[in-house]
């Protein structure tokens, strides 16, 4: 169990080194932030100089080790236009995304789950027909799509919700519910798929023949086998929720992360994206490694093979 675990973090720690070098490299060649900064009457001189503050006249290399040091030292560096550390940029953004996400991927997964063992348990019929429909029609529309028809009905018709920004419970109800609606349909064709994999197997034809009650089939034997492939998929989600959100952030004006990140590709801050990237890179390593372990518990035939 110990070298399972430790190589998945030597491989997470590769990963992210990688992850780092990538971004760091996408964000320089995009464009050169100094001519966004330069003004109408900025000269060469000028705009040399503003390069130099930034510390883009040395070659990459250079800056890439200099980058390295202060995200080491805990210093990811200074918006470029707003001219406050990004870190605290992020810590007033990053709440306010896990205050939309945590909610919309519980629901998600918990209708996902449900939804799928139904629809596995009644295969064909008019419960399983309705899942197959509703996972279709869930990735077939555009999540911006939803969020809008959702405020147009909601909020400007009918009057019964908050069309934008934070506030009270009311708030929350429709970007939630939006969010939650744009993961469900993936993760309850997962759920139903591996169900059923699992209900043909042949240790639950055992178990029926032994007489064990369906339910208990079900729920506690053929549930906890086919959550495995759902699960790693629940953690990514999770993670990659927290830029993930940007549509569903930008229609309800949600001041998470997604905005500013957006804000940030828009101005070519660098310092403001190489810090979302990296800090959504270790979310999501993160908890792959922590889904990984769990697997190992889940399956115990992880755990003694051969990494």
């Amino acid at each position: 169990m110990g070298r399972f675990i430790l190589m998945r973090l030597i491989q997470s720690v590769v990963a992210l080194v990688g992850i780092a070098m990538l971004i760091f490299v996408l964000v320089r060649v995009s464009g050169d932030p100094a001519l966004m900064l330069a003004t109408a009457t900025s000269t060469e001189e000028d705009i040399q100089q503003i390069r130099v503050n930034l510390g883009l006249d040395k070659s990459i290399p250079e800056q890439f080790v200099i980058f390295v040091s202060d995200v080491v030292k805990g210093n990811l560096g200074e918006s470029l236009f707003k001219k406050i550390p990004v870190t605290k940029m992020i810590g007033a953004a990053l709440p306010n995304s896990i205050k939309l996400i945590l909610p919309s991927w519980a629901l998600a997964m918990l209708g996902a789950v449900l939804l799928g063992v139904l629809g596995a348990t009644r295969r064909d019929g008019f419960l399983d027909n309705g899942v197959k429909f509703l996972a279709i029609l869930g990735q077939a529309l555009p999540g911006f799509w939803v969020a809008i028809v959702a405020v147009y009905f909601f909020s400007v018709r009918w009057q019964l919700l908050p069309t934008s920004s934070m506030g009270g419970i009311d708030h929350y109800v429709l970007p939630v519910c939006t969010l939650a609606f744009f993961l469900l349909p993936g993760m309850m064709r997962l759920v139903r798929s591996s169900m059923m994999d699992v209900l043909d197997s042949e240790y639950i034809k055992l178990a029926r023949i032994k007489g064990l009650p369906e339910r208990q089939i079900i729920w506690k034997h053929a549930l906890r086998n086919a959550l495995i492939a759902p699960l790693t998929v629940a953690g990514m989600l999770f993670a990659m929720m927290i830029t993930g959100a940007v549509v569903i952030e930008t229609v309800f004006s949600w001041p998470g992360i997604g905005w500013i990140l957006v804000e940030g590709v828009l101005a070519r801050d660098f310092p403001l994206v190489q810090a979302i990237v990296i800090m959504v890179a270790v979310f999501v390593l993160g908890i792959n490694l922590l889904v990984d372990i769990t697997y190992a518990y889940i399956d115990p035939r992880i755990r003694y093979q051969k990494t």
